[in-house]
């Protein structure tokens, strides 16, 4: 009898629990892979923020001892990076320290194949960008800024839409990648700058969303009145 009110109660406070608490087994699967994403964008950062040109890897036969952090894995690792994407590279360790946050406030990831190309697209766009807005290399030139698939979007985005265009055209792709990668809203980000700044300096930005509305609340009264004006005009003479 006791077992059977014990699991009685359990029940019942399971009906009660919030809509978005996960079972607890699976919050330990979720610090587990929190930890992993956490541990790869460790060792993902240590191996870019310790790069050294002259390292021995795939891209450099040199003799001297590797001086990565992460040993040869690491020198490798950083090099193909930077070769691929430049600067862009650092995005990664930061998306992964992201991903393992959400997944330790144990929250599903949903939607992992649009997280993954809005990773892609982030990334590629934003590879782009410094390849055209930065024109020497780095790391004793040894690094195009944007590695070698930035450069290559860069040109063939430059020989049709100019610098101007493909900067607007970038700018817009970064844009959307970071909201399928990520779940960061422009408009909350909007509402939280003027919910922050706040007092009469800053009140002509604020609701600006609801002003437009009523803007064009007004516009379209407008417009009805006149239709019912010429409406009444052509009546009387028609009479």
């Amino acid at each position: 009898m006791a077992t059977t009110h014990t699991e009685t109660r359990a029940k019942a406070g399971g009906a009660t629990a919030p809509p978005n608490t996960i079972a607890p087994r699976n919050t330990r699967r979720n610090e587990i892979i929190s930890i992993a994403l956490f541990a790869l964008g460790v060792l993902l950062t240590l191996c870019l923020l310790s790069y050294k040109p002259n390292d021995p890897s795939w891209n450099s036969a040199g003799q001297v001892e590797t001086r990565n952090l992460i040993g040869a894995v690491g020198a490798n690792v950083s090099t193909t990076l930077f070769q691929s994407v430049g600067l862009a590279a650092p995005l990664l360790p930061l998306l992964l320290f992201a991903a393992a946050w959400r997944r330790f406030r144990t929250r599903r990831i949903h939607a992992p194949l649009a997280r993954i190309v809005g990773l892609i697209t982030l990334v590629l766009a934003a590879a782009a960008l410094f390849a055209l807005f930065i024109a020497h290399p780095l790391f004793d030139q040894s690094v195009p800024p944007g590695g070698l698939a930035g450069a290559l979007i860069m040109q063939i985005l430059v020989s049709g839409l100019n610098t101007v265009g493909a900067g607007i055209l970038l700018f817009a792709i970064a844009a959307v990648g970071l909201l399928l990668a990520t779940n960061f809203s422009f408009v909350r980000a909007y509402e939280r700058i003027m919910a922050g700044l706040g007092g009469e300096r800053f009140a002509l930005f604020q609701n600006i969303p609801e002003r437009i509305k009523a803007w064009r609340a007004g516009r379209r009264e407008q417009a009805l009145l006149r239709s019912e004006i010429r409406r009444a005009a052509r009546l009387e003479r028609e009479e």
